[in-house]
């Protein structure tokens, strides 16, 4: 996790533990555990940015020794039925940072449109983000 998602290592266990309590323990924000042994691999959640009546944003992260197992793709496709279901939401929204070629994957076989490139600059210097949505017509098109 981390440099692919514009996060440095943590400098400290204090620093760690105060990212699980700002970033990763909403009401929104789930653990992903991994089914044969149990184990923490990763986080999911709606993040947040923009949350209004009928848009969020969904966010994921996974230990790097488990990247490529369909982890991630499971977990953004339970997120999008649960905002779409349940919340209510009329679209979602999902960033990757230029170059992460895996998350790109991931939104693509979730039925993610490609929408446009921005730049950012974080703790970690500039990036180029590209922005990606799917509406619930388009999820509910994926999901037959």
């Amino acid at each position: 996790m981390g440099l692919s998602a514009g996060w440095r290592p943590h400098r400290s266990v204090g620093e760690t533990r105060e990212i699980i309590r700002d970033r990763m323990s909403g009401p929104w924000v789930f653990a992903i555990l991994e089914r044969e042994s149990g184990q923490l691999i990763g986080s999911c959640g709606f993040t947040g940015r923009g949350r209004c009546l009928v848009s969020d944003t969904i966010g994921y992260s996974l230990r790097a020794d488990r990247w490529g197992r369909g982890y991630a793709t499971e977990a953004v496709r339970a997120l999008l039925g649960l905002g779409f279901t349940e919340v209510g939401l009329q679209e979602i929204w999902a960033s990757y940072y230029d170059g992460n070629a895996a998350s790109r994957r991931v939104l693509e076989k979730n039925g993610f449109t490609y929408l446009y490139a921005e730049p950012l600059q974080d703790e970690l210097g500039p990036h180029l983000v590209h922005f990606c949505r799917i509406d619930r017509e388009q999820w509910q098109g994926e999901s037959l």
